[in-house]
């Protein structure tokens, strides 16, 4: 029986120098009438939270009161309120662009999760058109654009350096007389993840844009003959790349709604 005891004595005793080696978790609060608090999470002790704020003062908040928080465990905090998360589920589009002699447009959009701190990976469709020129034609491709999507983050900063890439299939469109195949498609980039207050984060970069199709186009030759002109090419482009990215952590998309 001592021996029993002593054994719960043990275990008791463990768990409480456990719970009192643990550090406050730093932490930001928004109270429903829109404040917010910058300090550390000291105690969650039912109804009330035990917290010290930034300037060491500490207070008791009503959990009921409280709209929403963000631990450091959850996302990386920077000045002004601005963060990003650790980990997200998220949901972005993007416009892409090539100007010059041969455009190229391409909006997309992307869902998925975080793997890791640093990983992230999602699946997207995207629509797209070039400009081809072929010396005595100009031909004009539109695509629908199925891909896989990951990003990898190079750093924890507010402005996040990201590399990142697009793979896939990208069946064609033929709306005009022109007649040219899908084929595969590959979008290596770099870019930069701007830190926000809110969900919504913008992000922009450089990536370069590769699509592989081939078809056959009518023009015109001396004295008004037709002449079947077939091509068979890669897109090879640099491209300028914008957008916007909401990212919810796991346990606020449960609450999640825009009104």
């Amino acid at each position: 029986m001592r021996r029993v005891l002593l054994i719960v004595f043990c275990v008791l005793s463990g768990a409480d120098l456990t719970a009192q080696s643990q550090l406050p978790e730093k932490a930001l609060i928004t109270y429903e009438d829109g404040s917010y608090f910058i300090g550390n999470i000291l105690r969650r002790d039912g109804p009330v939270w035990n917290f010290e704020l930034s300037t060491g003062d500490t207070i008791n908040l009503k959990t009921e009161k409280i709209l929403d928080y963000l631990s450091a465990s959850e996302v990386f905090f920077y000045k002004h309120r601005r963060y990003h998360p650790k980990k997200s589920i998220f949901i972005g589009t993007s416009l892409a662009t090539h100007a010059g002699w041969e455009s190229s447009v391409h909006w997309d959009g992307t869902i998925g999760m975080s793997v890791t701190e640093k990983v992230d990976f999602g699946v997207g469709v995207a629509i797209s058109g070039h400009d081809l020129d072929l010396g005595d034609d100009w031909v004009y491709n539109e695509f629908v654009n199925l891909y896989g999507y990951g990003r990898y983050y190079l750093n924890d900063r507010s402005m996040r350096l990201y590399l990142d890439a697009k793979a896939g299939y990208a069946s064609s469109i033929n709306w005009w007389d022109e007649s040219n195949t899908g084929g595969m498609y590959f979008q290596p980039g770099v870019g930069v993840l701007l830190s926000s207050r809110g969900y919504f984060k913008w992000h922009v970069g450089l990536s370069q844009y590769l699509l592989h199709t081939k078809g056959q186009t009518t023009s015109w030759g001396p004295g008004g003959n037709t002449i079947e002109v077939d091509y068979d090419i890669w897109y090879n482009r640099t491209v300028f790349q914008f957008g916007v990215t909401m990212m919810l952590l796991p346990r606020e998309l449960r609450n999640f709604s825009f009104f």
